[in-house]
């Protein structure tokens, strides 16, 4: 009678310890549209074996054979792991993205406590040495994340039908209201171009539906559309993320569109896609579903972008960006950049328009002459465009600026977290740089998903930031030996975690410091959780 008694208490710590890290193992594949291979991969990554419940379950194992009695081995056993539980991280409040319980992520939760109630039934009720149940307790906590990707497994079918279903209806809801369509797809830039251009045809044209920021996936998308689209609607403007080949042509089957939009096709996302070619595959697949009656917009500073234009043509193509080029129809030039934001002016058809805006960087810029080059050629008037410039905020971490009063004087912060890119971080370095201050520092994790070229452009970086820095503070283990290589020791400071870093911010701000805040990684890529 005691054996089952010392079991069911190993088996009930063992539940709470199963519940505990099985949020945690949700809330990772959530960063990644569910998928267990991305899962897999984080998993092995980051390492995350299981070790201290392991440990712990080995010695008490041990100890139990050694002295034949059981009865302190599982009673103190129990009680550290039901402890380690209760002290895991919760990511529903703790978590830098905290997990969102949708009612999918409900459903596969559920699924997974159900397995995991299967199995620790059957290990209490099994007519069992202890020792055998210690054993197999162990194998149970080694396969905790084998037992989230399994049942992401036994949900695929079915949520596949879920949302084919709820597919259909939204491109029913998209016939019916039959809006004028701007697809936005790029490596860096579309949530931003997305925002801005939506607000001037708010402003300037008619009744404007788009997604709130962060949404661009397929179930994403078809969510909006289900529940807020409808034939009031003059224009839908859509950013399309592309995870994969044909993510974003079945985005264009949802929302056709008669203009597109691509910002850049860079190096971002290398280690998804594999090679630049792929990348450029996946995001064409905008140019080449825009109707042949309608406008493509393409980035002439970025080289695949420009590419995309030239091989693509529709009725109307439109080449805006910074630098001079032959077919170029709008070039910004004149940048000036103050803690007030920017000004600049751009060309078009002999026309020079000046404009005035609180965002701040050359890819602010180039996103505003891209929204200046859409809104004009679908007939708004170029003064009503300018107008409404003054008044677009900052889309949340994307370079937004920010001041805070300190004795002495002020601390700038320039907020760049978001979704960082190697062109996007140097940008944040021009604007730090063009602005007075008495002290300089950058903290960040530097850029990701590069693939093998990953270390070289973080090095590289590395180098630029040191330039313009004061002090250079990299965040976590991820591009730390790129950093190291590119800072001198002197300016370079490291921190394991984000909560380091800003102490060291704080211990090296004085008045009259710019603090660029670059890059934000998520939990997927930066959470070290240690089991």
């Amino acid at each position: 009678m005691i054996n089952c008694i010392l079991g069911f208490i190993l088996v009930v710590s063992l539940g709470f310890l199963a519940f505990r890290r099985g949020l945690i193992f949700l809330q990772i594949a959530q960063q990644d549209e569910y998928a267990p291979e991305r899962l897999i991969k984080w998993f092995i990554d980051n390492k995350a074996f299981d070790k201290k419940v392991t440990l712990l379950l080995i010695v008490a194992l041990l100890i139990g054979l050694y002295c034949q009695c059981w009865f302190l081995p599982i009673i103190l056993s129990s009680a550290v792991i039901a402890l380690i539980a209760f002290t895991t991280i919760d990511p529903r409040y703790q978590a830098k993205l905290k997990l969102n319980f949708t009612a999918r992520a409900k459903k596969i939760f559920q699924l997974y406590k159900i397995l995991c109630l299967v199995i620790l039934t059957t290990l209490a009720m099994l007519c069992l040495t202890l020792s055998v149940k210690v054993v197999l307790a162990i194998l149970f906590v080694q396969v905790l994340p084998a037992i989230l990707i399994l049942t992401l497994k036994i949900l695929e079918p079915g949520e596949k039908n879920l949302q084919s279903k709820f597919f259909n209806e939204a491109q029913e809801i998209v016939k019916k209201a039959n809006p004028q369509v701007i697809g936005i797809t790029g490596s860096f830039g579309k949530t931003s171009v997305k925002n801005a251009l939506a607000e001037v045809l708010q402003l300037t044209l008619g009744s404007t539906f788009w997604p709130p920021a962060g949404v661009n996936t397929r179930m994403g998308i078809t969510r909006e559309i289900r529940e807020r689209l409808s034939a009031s609607y003059k224009f839908a403007v859509i950013e399309m993320a592309a995870y994969r080949l044909g993510s974003i042509a079945k985005l264009c089957e949802l929302t056709p569109p008669t203009v597109g939009i691509i910002t850049a096709i860079g190096k971002q996302h290398l280690e998804r896609f594999g090679s630049q070619d792929v990348t450029y595959q996946a995001k064409t697949e905008l140019a080449r579903a825009v109707h042949q009656d309608g406008i493509l917009v393409v980035n002439a500073d970025n080289v695949l972008a420009n590419k995309a234009g030239l091989e693509h043509q529709r009725r109307i193509n439109i080449f805006y960006g910074l630098e001079p080029q032959p077919h170029i129809n709008f070039l910004a030039k004149n940048i000036f950049y103050t803690f007030e934001g920017s000004k600049f002016d751009i060309e078009h058809q002999g026309n020079t328009y000046s404009i005035q805006t609180k965002l701040l960087g050359r890819a602010a810029v180039s996103n505003l002459t891209c929204v200046f080059a859409t809104a004009l050629t679908l007939g708004a008037k170029p003064e009503l465009i300018i107008g409404s410039f003054a008044n677009i905020q900052p889309v949340n971490n994307r370079l937004a600026f920010e001041k805070t009063k300190v004795e002495g004087g002020y601390v700038y912060y320039l907020h760049d977290g978001y979704n960082s890119n190697e062109e996007g971080f140097q940008s944040a370095l021009e604007v730090m740089q063009q602005l007075p201050a008495s002290r300089r520092i950058i903290m960040t994790p530097g850029v990701i998903e590069l693939g093998a070229e990953e270390a070289e452009i973080n090095q590289f970086l590395a180098t630029k930031a040191a330039e313009v820095c004061d002090y250079v503070i990299v965040v976590g283990p991820v591009n730390k030996a790129a950093f190291q290589a590119g800072v001198d020791s002197g300016k370079l400071i490291i921190a394991a975690t984000r909560e380091i870093a800003f102490q060291k911010l704080f211990e090296l701000t004085i008045p009259e410091t710019i603090i660029l805040i670059e890059n934000d990684l998520s939990d997927y890529h930066e959470a070290s959780y240690r089991f």
